[in-house]
């Protein structure tokens, strides 16, 4: 919790096709969100706390919300 979550500067955020639209992570949420983690090897963000204090349940499924996200037009 002390070190925040994952947020690679530097990584090339590879684009994903969305119908004809292509669309890829904003590095520029990292400023807009200190919250805000990313998982290079699922292409995925992420909420830290959530992450990290998750509760799943007996289905296997979090409580909350679905996992990480990948609509990178609505963040």
């Amino acid at each position: 919790m002390k070190k925040g979550p994952h947020q690679p500067i530097n990584f090339d955020f590879p684009w994903t096709y969305f119908g004809r639209q292509r669309r890829r992570f904003g590095r520029h949420w990292f400023g807009l969100h200190n919250w805000l983690g990313y998982s290079e090897s699922f292409d995925n963000g992420y909420c830290l706390p959530y992450f990290l204090f998750k509760n799943v349940s007996r289905y296997g499924r979090n409580h909350f919300v679905g996992d990480d996200f990948e609509d990178w037009e609505n963040p």
